[in-house]
């Protein structure tokens, strides 16, 4: 962020409080400092009741953060409106509820919640796919990702989707993509709730323009009454968001909506190293944006190349000489699994000559990290995992949660595959899994039996002398430890051999289950207690966390 203000941020701050303006920004330029300036001087300078500016923001830890930068720069509690557009809907739901047919106060329901509502409704057991929330989700954002709404799987669908939300609103229910859609079509068709929620404010602010919704955008656009200024800052670059409805055409139906907007822009980049601004502008060069369907949209893109232009050749940070072009691969992938095998033959390649913890991968959505986590497990590479996640999904609680699956008598392989190499093991899970499998009974039925059969017998091909194993199963009781593998049984393969190492892991395991059973019969917490305290995991966990983390 930058340090001090510049001409160009000065600029868009002095725009008057009435005025429409479109802030047309680069990265690292100062967008949210524009618009925390541009906060605090619409009420001390041109006496805007803080109560009446409403900032509108893409995540909820953009808004807490914008929030804590007003209250520093003005020294006190600030009482203007930060919320994102979906809490800014929900508010208004919770207001107005009885205008839209709900019968009491409106809450939102978890994923399980949902879940369970939808396997209530008889015709979901028609579904031709496991899971409908996705589906229901994809359809009510206006995305049809998963389904062509022409086709019988599409029509039951559509019907399934008005059924679910029949079945929301009976218990009072409206789920994320309801707080955008009942809240428009309220103020869409009702003029004096809209007038009284208009009313509010003397001027909004949207963050992360790009990121909007037409439908999004459709509601800002009520809340906005005469004489209500209105600042857009966002960059049409950045708009990646298309599969959640995102549309970087709203910066046309902005400029339809209010013709005298202003348009400025920030092209200083205060965050990038010049060589990684100038390849960034390579990729850009291929947004479907450039062209200009009209006037307006022309001159945005005009803007936007400048920008990129000015990014590149001249940053806060120094001018760029040169690209080293040997730092920087450019790759196009149809699919998140192409993505994710390239990326991790890379890592492979790259681990020959670079230690573990310089390499990083880092993604600007969560949902392909899950597909990097997997594939990196299945190549035994070690990773450490900085996604924030709430407690119950949280990396540490999920691995303990598979110690204990594993030791009550799942048959889940994820379970397995997620504490094969915690603590590391240089463990491949296919491998493992193969193996684990290959040799191993029918009569074998929970993993927990199978890594029993393979500590006895070794991983070689299913002897049926269960007669044995249950005479061997009592010794092997004897063991507490993780670190003591001195169960007998052949290997199926020579010292040092890849079979070797993994039957030594497997019955490493295996031994600590023993002991997580017999202390898990004092409670769960002793079986956490045990698996922190003897497997390694607690030890690992150390090495990695510092402070309260860990």
């Amino acid at each position: 962020m930058p340090p001090v203000d510049d001409d160009l941020q000065q600029a868009c701050v002095d725009v008057g409080a009435e005025e429409a303006m479109i802030v047309v920004a680069g990265p690292g330029s100062g967008k949210t400092h524009v618009l925390c300036k541009r906060i605090v001087q619409l009420v001390e300078e041109w006496d805007v009741p803080e109560d009446a500016v409403l900032c509108v923001t893409f995540t909820t830890k953009a808004a807490k953060s914008m929030l804590l930068r007003v209250k520093k720069m003005v020294g006190r509690d600030h009482k203007c409106h930060v919320k994102t557009i979906h809490a800014l809907g929900l508010s208004i739901l919770k207001e107005e509820y009885l205008h839209l047919g709900f019968t009491d106060h409106v809450s939102v329901p978890s994923d399980a919640e949902r879940k369970k509502l939808i396997d209530a409704i008889p015709a979901s057991s028609d579904s031709p796919t496991p899971s409908l929330l996705p589906i229901i989700d994809s359809i009510k954002g206006g995305s049809r990702t998963y389904v062509d709404s022409s086709d019988d799987f599409g029509l039951f669908y559509d019907s399934m989707v008005a059924l679910y939300n029949k079945e929301m609103k009976k218990h009072n229910y409206c789920d994320f993509n309801d707080m955008i859609r009942l809240p428009l079509k309220l103020l869409s068709e009702n003029e004096s709730v809209r007038k009284k929620h208009a009313s509010r404010y003397k001027h909004i602010l949207i963050d992360e323009f790009q990121d909007t919704s037409t439908d999004q955008w459709e509601l800002i656009k009520l809340l906005v009454a005469e004489g209500t200024g209105l600042t857009a800052v966002g960059d049409v670059n950045q708009s990646i968001y298309g599969f959640r409805g995102a549309n970087p055409k709203v910066f046309e139906k902005f400029y339809d909506a209010f013709p005298d907007t202003v348009v400025k822009s920030l092209e200083r980049n205060y965050r990038c190293d010049p060589d990684i601004a100038t390849v960034a502008n390579r990729l850009i060069k291929n947004n479907a944006f450039y062209g200009g369907a009209n006037d307006f949209t022309a001159k945005i893109a005009e803007m936007q190349t400048e920008i990129n232009l000015a990014t590149s050749a001249r940053t806060h940070l120094g001018g760029c000489d040169r690209i080293d072009e040997s730092k920087f691969t450019i790759s196009r992938h149809h699919t998140v699994s192409q993505e994710v095998a390239s990326v991790v033959r890379a890592i492979k390649t790259i681990l020959e000559s670079c230690p573990m913890a310089s390499i990083a991968i880092i993604s600007r959505m969560h949902e392909p990290l899950e597909a990097f986590r997997k594939s990196l497990d299945d190549e035994g590479i070690e990773f450490v995992s900085k996604v924030a996640q709430p407690l119950s999904q949280h990396a540490v609680t999920q691995d303990l949660a598979a110690f204990i699956h594993l030791a009550s008598g799942t048959t889940d392989m994820a379970h397995l595959r997620r504490v094969l190499n915690k603590p590391h093991r240089s463990l491949k899970a296919k491998t493992v899994i193969e193996r684990l499998e290959g040799s191993t009974p029918e009569t074998c039925f929970t993993i927990y039996d199978k890594l029993h059969h393979i500590s006895v017998y070794g991983i070689q091909s299913p002897r049926a002398d269960s007669t044995k194993a249950r005479q061997t199963q009592g010794s092997l009781l004897q063991y507490r430890g993780f670190d003591k593998v001195a169960v007998s049984g052949s290997s199926g393969g020579k010292k040092g051999s890849e079979t070797e190492r993994v039957l030594a892991g497997l019955r490493n395991i295996y031994q600590g289950l023993v002991g997580v059973r017999r202390a898990a019969k004092g409670g769960v917490v002793k079986g956490v207690e045990h698996i922190l305290r003897e497997s390694g995991y607690g030890k690992m966990l150390g090495a990695k966390k510092e402070g309260k983390e860990k």
